[in-house]
């Protein structure tokens, strides 16, 4: 008896997930399609149903303009999509952005064949065009770029002015920098620096012009003075050990 209730138990389990398969069958059971070829939306006419697309209701459209696109029935039936970014676009031909002229519109949806000052003719997105009224072209662009972020160019690794450069640096750093080895000769003793020199690089090469070689180095006439205009010079090797704060009899005895 009991087996009999058993058995009775997974025949009715059995039909149920039956059921319940069949009924899930049915609900994903696609209908009858409609046929929507030659139904005008707004911008859009319907060409035919896409069969490529594996998933959703995608039919080839065609444009006003003539371009054609595969898009979901859905959207442009509820307005989505009004128009193709060809249709979309702004006659810009003439406008001015920057340094930039639009010549026209270009084959790629949403740019413009444009005429940069330098000469350079570039395809550019609307968006970028429209972002800033600084345009430029790529190779302006990246001249812009290394501008913005030099100062006076006198740091360039192998430059003509590096070593000018390096001795005003050197300079500024036994003045006022504790930790430098050389401090305690210069800055410790009241060594210090014009305010003209202090800040500006530039004001120091105007004034002593650049360093002739690397065996020339910054000399202060009167070794007690400070570094400004009036008291230093370039000078050799030789010409700096004759002027020295240490007496030529002190030097003798040693």
């Amino acid at each position: 008896m009991n087996e009999l209730k058993r058995y009775q138990e997974r025949i009715k389990k059995a039909l149920q997930e039956q059921a319940l398969q069949q009924a899930s069958t049915d609900y994903w059971r696609p209908g009858p399609r409609i046929d929507h070829s030659g139904e005008v939306y707004g911008h859009w006419t319907v060409l035919s149903f896409d069969h490529k697309t594996r998933y959703g209701n995608h039919w080839l459209c065609r444009s006003a303009c003539g371009e054609e696109r595969v898009l979901r029935l859905h959207d442009i039936q509820q307005g989505r999509l009004r128009k193709c970014l060809h249709c979309r676009r702004i006659d810009r031909t003439g406008e001015r952005f920057g340094r930039l002229i639009v010549l026209g519109p270009s084959a790629k949806a949403g740019f413009y064949l444009c005429r940069c000052d330098c000469g350079v003719e570039e395809e550019i997105a609307e968006k970028r065009l429209c972002k800033s009224q600084s345009g430029r072209c790529r190779h302006c662009s990246k001249e812009h770029g290394a501008a913005s972020h030099t100062t006076h160019g006198l740091t360039k690794r192998g430059g003509p002015l590096r070593i000018t450069y390096d001795t005003w640096a050197s300079m500024k750093q036994r003045c006022y920098n504790s930790r430098n080895r050389s401090f305690k000769y210069y800055g410790a003793k009241g060594v210090s620096i014009c305010k003209r020199w202090l800040d500006s690089v530039e004001a120091f090469l105007e004034d002593m012009g650049p360093r002739p070689s690397i065996q020339y180095t910054i000399d202060r006439i009167d070794p007690n003075g400070n570094y400004e205009p009036d008291n230093c010079r370039w000078a050799d090797k030789t010409t700096q050990s004759r002027n020295t704060r240490i007496p030529r009899s002190v030097r003798k005895a040693s």
